[in-house]
């Protein structure tokens, strides 16, 4: 396990108040690939979904997110660097970028295993359904190509 996935432990009642119920590393970081100037992608799973209707709700949970982040980071990596957060369940939130973290994310805190499980369930089923049309679009944009 690389430095960034180990478990820690995050201020449990803390992430409780803000309605967070798991954090997931993904992109180069999970994956190995990281350099020293990877930056550090997090996933956030949170307890309610109406969270992404209030603005101002959402940003103060992402900034304390950062906060509580940024501690952990530079601790590990020895190092000051650029965190992403990305609210998974966010309507806006590419889908292809959901897939991968139910994919290759890795736990760094859950309240509930349970969660993530159920997350990437939605996720890999949404997939499945997108299927078909992922495959017409490849084979129309290979036909262009030809």
């Amino acid at each position: 396990m690389n430095n960034v996935a180990q478990k820690y432990d995050f201020p449990a009642k803390e992430l409780d108040d803000l309605g967070v119920i798991g954090l997931y590393l993904f992109g180069s970081q999970a994956q190995g690939l990281g350099t020293s100037l990877s930056d550090i992608d997090i996933g956030v799973l949170v307890r309610s979904n109406l969270l992404f209707e209030d603005r101002a709700q959402r940003n103060k949970i992402y900034d304390a997110l950062y906060d509580i982040l940024s501690h952990y980071a530079s601790r590990t990596l020895n190092r000051l660097c650029d965190i992403d957060i990305v609210f998974l369940e966010d309507p806006n939130v590419n889908f292809q970028l959901r897939y991968h973290v139910a994919k290759y994310g890795m736990s760094l805190y859950e309240r509930n295993p349970r969660d993530f499980a159920n997350f990437k369930e939605r996720t890999m089923d949404e997939y499945a359904d997108f299927a078909p049309l992922r495959r017409l679009f490849t084979e129309s944009i290979f036909a262009r190509i030809s």
